[in-house]
């Protein structure tokens, strides 16, 4: 029931994630001094707790209520969009680090930077200095 409310305000009520994330917490720990305060915690009241989600964002997945994002990457100058190539072996989304639209066929590429180093899961990655997010039509297909 925890996850259900959390996910109510979130989407109905507009709340911002930490918010959520906090109630959830709250509500978590509601459950477990009402289930102390009436008998001992048993296993199975453990396992019952410890399936309320932490963060807002798990229990949005549970529901699977996230939406499937593309993001593309937008040249800061020219403002031409870049879509990444998914690496095979890994997985991470590549992306191009300089923008080659040219305005006209005989003009030099535009070479802005379109991306900069980050590090995620502790490896060093290009991501969009201009990121374009896109959720394709076709996620809001009943």
């Amino acid at each position: 029931m925890a996850m259900y409310i959390a996910v109510v305000v979130n989407i109905f009520g507009h709340l911002a994630q930490d918010s959520c994330s906090f109630l959830l917490k709250m509500l978590k720990a509601l459950v477990q001094c009402t289930i102390e305060g009436e008998r001992e915690i048993n296993k199975h009241n453990e396992y019952l707790i410890n399936k309320i989600p932490q963060t807002i964002q798990t229990t949005r997945r549970k529901f699977e209520l996230e939406p499937n994002l593309q993001i593309f990457a937008t040249c800061p100058s020219c403002c031409t969009i870049y879509e990444p190539v998914k690496d095979l072996d890994s997985g991470i989304l590549i992306y191009l680090p300089r923008c080659g639209h040219r305005h006209w066929e005989t003009s030099n590429p535009c070479n802005a930077q379109l991306t900069k180093i980050k590090v995620e899961n502790g490896e060093s990655i290009r991501s969009p200095i201009l990121p374009f997010v896109y959720q394709p039509l076709s996620e809001f297909e009943g």
